[in-house]
C-alpha cells in the first residue's frame, strides 16, 4: 500500500508531439512537486458607461497550459535519458556486456517527451493511493544543478507540458 511520501515520475520519448506515449523510465523527485494548470485568461475591454471596473462575463479563458518544477537527488546511472531532455543531444555506445557510455551535447532544439506524475492521495484514515496524471507535450526549458559542501548534487527542472489526462493507468515503477 502506498504512503503519503510515495511519489513517482516517469519519462517516455514522444515520436509525435503531444501524442502520449507509455512511460519507460521513473525518477523519484521531491514530494511537493509537480505540474499545475497555468490558464490563459483574456480580460475583454468593454466597458458600462458608467461602470469602474472590468466587468467579469466578459473574462474568458480560451486555453493554457501546465508548468512547474521537479527536483531530484542525481543518481550516478540512469539519468541518461533526462539529459538528453535537458540538452538537446544524446549518443548512447554499448562499451561492452551491459555497459554503455553517454556523450551528451548542449543544443538543437527542445525534445518533447510524455510526463507520468503519481501522486499520493489520502482516503479514508490510514488508506492511500496514488493518483496518476499522465502529461504530454512536455519540453524542459529551464534546469539548474546545487550542491552544497559534502552534499548530494541536486537536479531542478522546470516543465512545460501542453494537456494532461487523469485517465491513463499508472505505469509500474520498475526499479
Amino acid at each position: 500500500m502506498p504512503t503519503v511520501l510515495d511519489a513517482q515520475m516517469g519519462i517516455a520519448n514522444e515520436t509525435t508531439y503531444n501524442a502520449p506515449v507509455t512511460v519507460t523510465r521513473f525518477y523519484r523527485p521531491a514530494n511537493g512537486d509537480g505540474l499545475e494548470f497555468r490558464p490563459n485568461r483574456v480580460q475583454g475591454l468593454n466597458l458600462r458607461p458608467g461602470q469602474v471596473g472590468h466587468r467579469g462575463d466578459m473574462r474568458v479563458t480560451p486555453n493554457g497550459d501546465h508548468g512547474g518544477p521537479f527536483n531530484f537527488e542525481v543518481l550516478s546511472k540512469g539519468y541518461g535519458l533526462l539529459w538528453e531532455k535537458l540538452l538537446g543531444q544524446s549518443v548512447s555506445t554499448l562499451v561492452s556486456g551491459s555497459t554503455y557510455q553517454q556523450n551528451h551535447t548542449l543544443g538543437g532544439p527542445l525534445k518533447p517527451f510524455t510526463l507520468q506524475h503519481a501522486v499520493p492521495q489520502l482516503l479514508a484514515p490510514g488508506d492511500t493511493q496514488l493518483k496518476a496524471r499522465t502529461y504530454s507535450g512536455c519540453v524542459a526549458p529551464s534546469w539548474g544543478l546545487a550542491m552544497d559542501t559534502n552534499g548530494i548534487l541536486r537536479l531542478k527542472m522546470d516543465v512545460d507540458a501542453k494537456s494532461m489526462a487523469t485517465g491513463t493507468a499508472m505505469a509500474v515503477f520498475g526499479e
